[in-house]
C-alpha cells in the first residue's frame, strides 16, 4: 500500500502554518517559504528540532501503524532546488545539479527518510517524482537512485513528469 508524501501545501489555515503564531515555525519565512507555481508553503528542512522530527516520525508512524510499504514523494525536484526545477534547463553539467541552488537540508531529509523507511521495512518501495527530465539518464538520476551507504538518497524508482 502506497502513501503519497506531499511536502508543500497551500492550506495556510492548517495547524502547522501558524503553530507558534508565526508562519515560519515549520516553514521558511518570506519568499523562500512560498512556492509560486503551487501557491504553497515550503518546509524548512534545516529545522532539525521541529521539521525533521515531525516528518520522520510521520513516516515511521505510517509504516508501523498502518503497515504502508511504499511512499511516493511528490515534487522531489522542487524540494531539492531553490529554483524548484522550473524554468531551468538541465544540460548535464554537474554544477547544475549540485550547485548553489541545491537545498542541502532537503537533500539530507530525503536521505534520512529513505534510510528510515528502508531500515524499518527493507522491502519498502520509495518513489521520487522528478521534473528534471531534460537529460534522459544522468549523474543526477544516479544520485537519486544510489544507496544510503553511498551517502546518497536511494529512491528505488523515479517518476518523471513534464514541465
Amino acid at each position: 500500500m502506497f502513501i503519497e508524501c506531499i511536502h508543500a501545501s497551500n492550506n495556510v489555515l492548517d495547524v502547522l502554518n501558524m503553530f507558534d503564531g508565526t508562519d515560519s515555525h515549520y516553514f521558511h519565512s518570506g519568499s523562500r517559504g512560498y512556492h509560486w507555481m503551487w501557491d504553497s508553503r515550503l518546509f524548512n528542512y534545516g529545522s532539525w528540532k521541529y521539521v525533521l522530527r515531525f516528518l520522520l516520525s510521520n513516516a515511521r508512524w505510517w509504516l508501523e501503524e498502518y503497515k504502508f510499504d511504499g511512499f511516493r514523494f511528490d515534487g522531489v525536484t522542487s524540494m531539492m532546488y531553490t529554483h524548484h526545477g522550473w524554468q531551468m534547463t538541465f544540460t548535464g553539467n554537474y554544477n547544475e545539479y549540485f550547485g548553489f541552488a541545491t537545498d542541502v537540508d532537503a537533500v539530507v531529509y530525503l536521505m534520512l527518510v529513505n534510510d528510515l523507511i528502508h531500515g524499518f521495512l527493507p522491502k519498502a518501495v520509495t518513489i521520487g517524482e522528478d521534473v528534471c527530465y531534460t537529460v534522459p539518464f544522468n549523474s543526477r538520476t544516479l544520485f537519486l537512485l544510489r544507496r544510503m551507504d553511498s551517502n546518497l538518497i536511494r529512491f528505488y524508482f523515479l517518476f518523471r513528469i513534464s514541465q
